[in-house]
């Protein structure tokens, strides 16, 4: 069934930031690319537990918020993994690369910086690689997780070792200059010099006592997150391999909680994934959006294969309205939103394409029971070289969702 639905203008191109709020979940992105009964969990995406586990920020929109930085006119130059994630109050969502990233400007995002990922604005780094370094007595370091406290203190810890010449360090490390990549770190509001807030054997301790384990190392420090029932204890993740720590998550509450869902440990395999897998980065918010996926995101013109623009998580049997336009480069581009859903809105009202899509009943779909919309196509016959931004907005809510870009190849 097919509407015909026209998007005010004066709609689309309202500023702020609105979303809807509903409990906060725990916020993820998975090691490695693991199967879901809803498609591939892919490493580079954050995903949101749920029944199952769902997308918020899928490699299709991620692409969009780094633009076009290699300078080839396309929009595929998105990072490769997000190392550490949070978010706070605002909707504001924080990252550090897994690897160095070069802007389109010419500047470089370090993988030791902490940067704010803004849904209608540039690229902004809050925290920078070399306030971690000073703050530890090191030269340059990776950032691997990452929390902000509620007094405006900031947890963190490290890809690698790190050598530090801070004596106080030190001492506070057992005399070794040393600092093992599972070690927690904290840094106070208008402080220059960390404290070392757990050590190695603090952090392999908690995943011990919470999981009867007998583990010497859990390998590293892949997430941190504030307690929500205790805003003095932290949640902390790793990269054990082991079956009995693998993906799952410890309170520093009571030396040592396992952090559950329903009363079961929190797991992968819990929240839908084909198996369980580490977590390269830890959180919790109010990520709550429809999410646009391609399959596949870029197709040639030059043969018959049919791609799919699929909807998810917009409401049961709600409609929602494609919108397609070509991409303002180099990027990124948008503007804040005041609608609900996703806080950017990525297509470009000046595009002909913007009015066409807006008001073309083919591209108006019916979500099933799931909240799932799809509209199937064919590559034949488009334009090589072109791409494509596309957004939906729920009709009922004026829910955005997250943009999604589309490539022709020859």
């Amino acid at each position: 069934m097919s509407h015909c639905f026209s998007i005010p203008l004066t709609v689309l191109l309202a500023l702020g930031f609105g979303g809807l709020l509903p409990a906060q979940s725990i916020l993820f992105h998975p090691a490695s690319d693991t199967a879901t009964p809803i498609g591939m969990a892919l490493h580079d995406e954050i995903w949101r537990t749920g029944s199952p586990a769902q997308a918020v920020l899928p490699r299709e929109a991620v692409a969009v918020l780094f633009g076009d930085r290699n300078g080839n006119g396309l929009l595929d130059d998105g990072p490769t993994r997000f190392d550490a994630l949070a978010t706070n109050a605002a909707g504001h969502i924080y990252v550090s690369l897994a690897s160095n990233a070069v802007l389109a400007n010419g500047s470089t995002l370090l993988d030791g910086d902490v940067l704010r990922l803004d849904a209608g604005a540039p690229l902004s780094v809050v925290w920078t690689e070399s306030l971690f370094a000073a703050a530890v007595g090191a030269s340059t370091v990776d950032i691997d997780a990452f929390a902000i406290g509620v007094s405006g203190e900031i947890y963190f810890s490290f890809e690698e070792d790190e050598i530090t010449t801070s004596v106080a360090l030190m001492v506070q490390n057992g005399g070794n200059a040393t600092l093992d990549e599972q070690c927690v770190f904290r840094l106070d509001l208008g402080q220059n010099v960390a404290v070392l807030h757990l050590t190695q054997a603090a952090v392999v301790a908690l995943f011990n006592t919470a999981f009867g384990s007998t583990a010497t190392s859990v390998v590293d420090t892949t997430g941190l997150e504030l307690d929500p029932l205790d805003a003095t204890a932290l949640w902390i993740t790793s990269g054990s391999a082991s079956a009995a720590l693998k993906g799952r998550i410890v309170s520093t509450r009571n030396g040592g909680t396992p952090v559950t869902i329903g009363g079961t440990p929190f797991e992968p395999s819990a929240a839908g994934f084909s198996t369980n897998c580490t977590l390269d980065s830890l959180a919790l918010g109010n990520m709550s959006w429809p999410v646009v996926r391609l399959t596949p995101a870029s197709g040639s013109a030059s043969n018959a294969a049919n791609g799919i623009v699929r909807v998810e998580q917009a409401g049961p049997m709600e409609l929602v309205q494609l919108v397609i336009t070509t991409p303002q480069l180099p990027g990124p581009s948008g503007v804040l939103s005041q609608l609900p859903g996703w806080g950017g809105i990525h297509v470009n009202p000046a595009d002909p394409l913007f009015a066409l899509s807006a008001n073309a009943p083919q591209f108006t779909l019916a979500a099933d029971p799931a909240g799932v919309a799809s509209y199937g196509f064919s590559f034949a016959g488009m334009t090589p070289g072109l791409q494509a931004i596309i957004q939906t907005i729920e009709i009922a809510t004026l829910r955005v969702s997250t943009p999604a870009v589309l490539t022709i190849t020859v």
